[in-house]
């Protein structure tokens, strides 16, 4: 891979875009104008305080315009933009932090027992809008190999990974995915994912690079009120999302007829969500993608017909796939992240040839479309995230009465999988659900919490090997 240098991505939509609106939010317009002044007035104020070349900045919550804001500006510093999930308890946040070797933090307020310097989102003001063109001196260009972001995934296991992506990786992530669905100027591309999520930072290089808008909607809002209020032409979705959308009651005619892409991602649809989109004729896009690629690896073509649909589509352009002997899907390509964080080193991510192996098990149907089948190991997902079996059931165990616990998914019909955990008691202690969910509230995540606690089978009891393959068709059983 070469390392030519690329436009950066904010100051070249200003150039060729300086009055088109960049953001929409609930009561303004902001153009690629002020976006580009935005981000270097932040970066300004951010280099006052210290944050330049190579520092790692945590991003803890805040207002999103800020926070897009600041993505641009710690890049064009020379810093990374450490993405993480503001709602996990405090020491998952000191974990992270520690993980991904983190300097500074920026956070709406102070966070208890951190090392960091904290600067708060209400020192970094946004200037007022203006649509002039960009005053730079001259344009600005970036090394593809230049740290951009770093973005938390568990990806097949229960440990925690920090994932460092380029500029190149974010750049041609955007490139081959507005080559299959077309953006253009005029153009609104909803922020329906969060920008901890390595496919809400993707919605933002999109739109930069085709000069559309970016509607950012408020922090907590229904799906179908959401897209009545800013009626985008496109729209990113998880399972969850589509199924609620799909039951909307607020939903208008308008606004569906509005639509110019649905790209759907994070995990597998239902059949049934799949039939009832096409049948109202939206215009589904169907992805297979992951944080180490950047976001989308393949993607179903405009129009295509409901057997498409049921596939991930063909591999995009700067991705290149191939199935090895096990089924295993490995990747690479100009999307390629640069590898997983520990402190201030990277860890090798690639085998000897430059692959990146998934763990997802998959082929390639006769037309070239990629199917995916599954995983090498337990992870599934629900409502687009990650969950390991092996994390909950280290927190069951942990918990007084409980001897052992197994955890399997379940099919759901709004996410996709949900947990259900097979627990084995003492004989003096039962099964009290509510309690144990109180427990386990805080220490980890509210989705990665089981559905239905069921008592450990007496068939199971005398087996040296838990059998999840047997628990998993007892519990689809017993909660039918």
């Amino acid at each position: 891979m070469s390392d030519t240098a690329l436009p950066f991505y904010v100051q070249q939509a200003a150039l060729n875009h300086p009055r088109q609106t960049a953001f929409i939010t609930e009561h303004n317009r902001f153009s690629y104008a002020w976006y580009d002044q935005a981000v270097r007035t932040m970066a300004g104020m951010l280099h006052e305080g210290g944050i330049t070349n190579n520092k790692r900045v945590a991003l803890v919550g805040g207002p999103l315009l800020k926070q897009i804001v600041a993505i641009g500006a710690l890049l064009e510093n020379g810093a990374v933009a450490v993405m993480v999930n503001p709602k996990q308890p405090p020491h998952s946040l000191r974990e992270q932090m520690s993980i991904a070797g983190c300097n500074a933090i920026l956070a709406d307020e102070p966070l208890p027992k951190m090392n960091q310097s904290t600067i708060f989102w209400r020192q970094l003001s946004l200037p007022q809008d203006s649509d002039q063109p960009t005053g730079r001196n001259r344009p600005l260009s970036l090394s593809r190999k230049q740290p951009v972001t770093i973005v938390f995934t568990s990806g097949s296991t229960a440990t925690i990974k920090a994932a460092l992506h380029t500029y190149g990786n974010h750049y041609f992530s955007a490139a081959g995915s507005n080559e299959n669905i077309t953006l253009q100027p005029d153009d609104t591309w909803l922020l329906s994912l969060p920008l901890f999520h390595v496919s809400g930072i993707g919605i933002l290089f999109r739109a930069a690079l085709s000069g559309a808008a970016v509607a950012i909607p408020p922090s907590v809002s229904d799906i179908g009120d959401t897209i009545n209020r800013f009626n985008p032409t496109h729209v990113s979705m998880v399972s969850t999302q589509l199924e609620r959308l799909l039951h909307s009651a607020e939903l208008t005619s308008r606004a569906e007829n509005s639509f110019k892409a649905i790209l759907l991602g994070g995990s597998a649809f239902a059949p049934g969500q799949l039939q009832a989109a096409y049948q109202r004729r939206w215009p589904v896009h169907v992805s297979y993608g992951s944080t180490e690629m950047s976001s989308q690896i393949s993607t179903t073509r405009p129009g295509a017909q409901l057997a498409e649909l049921r596939t991930a589509g063909k591999i995009l352009k700067h991705r290149q796939v191939k199935i090895d002997r096990q089924n295993e899907i490995l990747v690479k390509g100009e999307t390629l992240f640069a590898g997983y964080v520990e402190d201030q080193h990277l860890q090798p991510s690639r085998d000897k040839e430059g692959w990146f192996h998934t763990r997802d098990t998959g082929r390639f149907d006769a037309a070239g479309n990629l199917l995916v089948t599954g995983r090498l190991d337990r992870m599934f997902i629900s409502g687009g995230e990650n969950i390991a079996p092996e994390e909950i059931e280290r927190q069951l165990e942990n918990l007084d009465g409980i001897r052992k616990a197994a955890v399997v998914p379940v099919p759901d019909a709004t996410y996709g999988y949900r947990p259900v955990a097979f627990i084995r008691t003492s004989p003096s202690a039962g099964i009290d659900p509510q309690h144990i969910k109180q427990q386990l509230h805080r220490q980890m995540a509210g989705f990665k919490i089981p559905d239905h606690f069921l008592p450990w089978p007496e068939n199971q009891e005398d087996t040296l090997k838990t059998d999840y393959k047997t628990l998993q068709h007892l519990a689809i059983q017993q909660i039918k």
